[in-house]
């Protein structure tokens, strides 16, 4: 059973897990709570200043997520979809200036700042 604190709640869940054969596994928790223990999400974005190509290196977060490039007006100039820790991004077509990269985190959104050449 569920108790209510004046800061939250606590919950019990059940999680299957299946591998990639099919062979299930079981598992259940009660009462385990995970409070800040998580590792920050790192951002690195390369080469800096860049030309053509520049590559997003996602650490300690979402795998699966959206990178949004913003010129320095704020206006969204290029959406690339994340499928992996790691991307390469296109930005030839982008004239030579600052811009924002934002990687969306389900800890929220992480910035940084690139130069095109």
């Amino acid at each position: 059973a569920c108790e209510s604190f004046s800061y939250g709640e606590v919950e019990d869940y059940t999680v299957n897990v299946t591998s990639a054969s099919g062979s299930s596994y079981f598992a259940e928790t009660a009462g385990t709570e995970v409070l800040g223990n998580e590792l920050p999400t790192e951002v690195s974005v390369y080469p800096n200043p860049a030309n053509d190509f520049i590559t997003v290196d996602v650490v300690n977060g979402t795998k699966y997520g959206k990178v949004s490039i913003y010129n320095m007006i704020g206006s969204l100039v290029k959406v690339v979809e994340m499928t992996g820790s790691e991307r390469d991004i296109n930005i030839e077509e982008l004239p030579a200036g600052s811009y924002i990269i934002s990687v969306e985190d389900e800890k929220g959104p992480i910035t940084k700042q690139i130069i095109k050449k």
